[in-house]
């Protein structure tokens, strides 16, 4: 008989020939529950690659041969093959399930630009290719091969959803896909038989082991002391809860994006960063600051009494299993100095406040809620109307040297954060073979004027840069919006 295991913690022990119960995380769901079709959960990850070796002699993308390539290489990224399967309400939570017509075609496509297309254009084309939402009846993703772009480039654009993959997972996934060189898989690779769902008994049977697990851990004194720990932090998360102040900046998302670049020399960063005795993403929230400065004074609000806050993703230890994709994601919530005018000072005093918002029960506290918000059926509405943040920010470190695409090398690399509920101003940076992308995503009817936050940020770095580092100094945005 074939026995089915829980992916869960505390499950029986697995022999070879079980069938694994791949449950959705509370923060997955979360990131489907969220979704609507003006607002996609999507990651986005869009690269540059020198075409020489992957371009044909006309400039053609031989993309059959791409695809088959690819196709073969999903084996070894089997999230990429999994759909959300919902088994029913006595059956537990949605799991991942193995698509049964998995075809490489509908993930893998071409878009081409008028050539000779420019950053510009590309940034404007990812916008309307990530617009839509994914097809949640197939595997969560997609790439775009985009042809067209001057000097030869090509560019490749993924968008993973959410509920796949943090952006940490995501970059290790797409890496995996596409980072060996073409030919690697061999011209007879084919996709193992999918592997079938597990019978619905089994789901009931693991339904109702979860919960009586949960029973028991309710049972113990310990957990008792944990939740009398919680309703503490609750109630400080209520007193929180409208901390962050009422601006511009927070507003329902609407369809349209804008997408602008700052991109910045990585060894002037830490130049600056050890000068003002902070970290590396400490100068990136300084300069996220001042433009925020900028952004509210033009627009007349008062910003020697405002603090916005800004949501900062971290990932929480021992939310995801080993080998798994998945979402382990908690937020520190610091306010941003944005009464202060000095670009040095911003620095000293946001990073003593990314260090007191570590200690915070809020980082343990919010994935509880957003959980407790999904099960009474609030997330959109918790969204759209929360107080807690004015706006979103991630570091993603990202490969130290140069790497390749299918044997192409990879001359940029730019991450793009989704947009949700009441946020529609987000700030993602990734760093790649010594340089940092920051990458400034804003919903662009309540962002017409985010050209005057990205002006701002290039300001306060040409500023700081200049005082700790000699010689010329990288940061020029490339501004777009759509």
């Amino acid at each position: 008989m074939t026995e089915v295991r829980s992916s869960s913690t505390g499950g029986r022990a697995r022999a070879p020939t079980e069938l694994a119960i791949r449950r959705l995380s509370r923060y997955d769901l979360h990131c489907l529950a969220v979704e609507t079709p003006a607002r996609p959960i999507h990651i986005g990850i869009l690269a540059v690659l020198d075409g020489t070796s992957l371009l044909d002699p006309a400039g053609h993308l031989p993309l059959a041969d791409i695809r088959r390539e690819l196709d073969g290489r999903v084996a070894g990224v089997p999230e990429l093959r999994r759909v959300v399967f919902h088994p029913g309400h006595l059956a537990g939570r949605p799991l991942w399930v193995d698509d049964h017509d998995f075809e490489i075609a509908r993930h893998v496509t071409e878009a081409q630009l008028s050539p000779p297309g420019d950053d510009e254009a590309l940034l404007e084309l990812a916008e309307r290719l990530l617009a839509p939402p994914l097809d949640r009846s197939r595997p969560l993703w997609r790439i775009w091969f985009v042809t067209g772009l001057a000097g030869g480039r090509v560019g490749v654009l993924v968008a993973l959803h959410h509920a796949l993959a943090d952006g940490q997972t995501a970059m290790r996934m797409v890496r995996a896909l596409l980072e060996p060189p073409m030919g690697l898989a061999g011209p007879g690779s084919r996709q193992p038989a999918p592997e079938p769902p597990p019978p619905w008994g089994a789901l009931v049977r693991d339904s109702i082991e979860g919960t009586a697990s949960s029973a028991l851990w309710l049972a113990r004194p310990a957990t008792w002391r944990l939740v009398a720990g919680v309703v503490r932090s609750f109630r400080l998360v209520s007193a929180l809860a409208r901390e962050a102040p009422v601006t511009s900046l927070n507003a329902p998302v609407g369809p349209r994006r804008r997408l602008a670049t700052l991109r910045l020399d990585r060894a002037d960063v830490k130049r600056v960063a050890r000068a003002h005795g902070c970290g590396v993403n400490d100068v990136v929230l300084g300069l996220v600051t001042g433009g925020v400065r900028a952004l509210l004074g033009a627009r007349g609000e008062p910003v020697a009494l405002l603090r916005p806050r800004v949501g900062i993703a971290v990932a929480l230890f021992g939310t995801s299993h080993a080998g798994e994709a998945g979402n382990g994601i908690g937020t520190l919530h610091v306010p941003l100095p944005v009464p202060e005018p000095d670009p040095g000072a911003r620095l000293s005093i946001v990073a003593a406040e990314r260090a007191q918002a570590k200690g915070s029960p809020l980082v343990a506290v919010e994935p509880v809620l957003r959980a407790w918000f999904g099960r009474i059926g609030a997330v959109r509405r918790s969204m759209e109307h929360q107080r807690l943040v004015n706006l979103a920010e991630t570091y993603l470190p990202g490969p130290p040297v140069a790497i390749d695409i299918l044997g192409a090398r990879v001359l940029d690399l730019l991450p793009i954060a989704p947009l949700a509920g009441n946020l529609g101003l987000s700030f993602v940076t990734l760093s790649y073979a010594g340089r940092l992308a920051v990458t400034v995503r804003a919903d662009a009817d309540q962002f017409p004027d985010l050209d005057l936050l990205t002006a701002a940020m290039e300001r306060d770095w040409r500023a700081l840069a200049g005082s700790v580092a000699p010689g010329p100094i990288c940061g020029a945005p490339a501004r777009t919006g759509t």
